[in-house]
């Protein structure tokens, strides 16, 4: 069976289903969320560098510092997890724990340049020498 697309309708539903997991534009642009959560990861350290590959696992608030022509600034709370650096086995309980995962705020600058490239953030990364402690 087709619907008036041409297109099966077990395709269609597995096209529809598709869009529907697509990440919803952060604020207001489309893949934003993506590059922001990468520069994370490929940037951030968490806990005083003890959890050094954190990912971003939920945006949970999204603030709107700046936005022009040039740069977007935004200030994002979100959840993170390091399962490389994180876990660790309990000699008193069988089983592995995390500890590198909580909650955090930092702010990201995003040029508006050929698309959007994240450019920078806030908070400890890998590249401070002691973790953005100051110093």
């Amino acid at each position: 069976m087709s619907t008036a697309t041409g297109i099966p309708a077990v395709g269609l539903a597995l096209l529809l289903g598709a869009c529907a997991l697509a990440a919803p534009p952060l604020a207001g642009y489309d893949g934003l969320g993506f590059r922001i959560r990468s520069y994370y990861a490929d940037h951030a350290v968490e806990e005083n560098g003890t959890c050094r590959a954190p990912e971003m696992r939920a945006i949970t608030d999204v603030q709107v510092l700046e936005d022009t022509d040039e740069r977007l600034v935004l200030r994002l709370r979100y959840y993170f997890q390091d399962d490389a650096y994180g876990v660790y086995e309990d000699p008193e309980v069988p089983i592995r724990r995390l500890r590198c995962r909580g909650f955090g705020t930092r702010d990201f600058v995003v040029a508006k340049r050929d698309g959007l490239v994240v450019v920078g953030m806030s908070g400890p990364t890998r590249i401070d020498r002691n973790f953005g402690a100051g110093g």
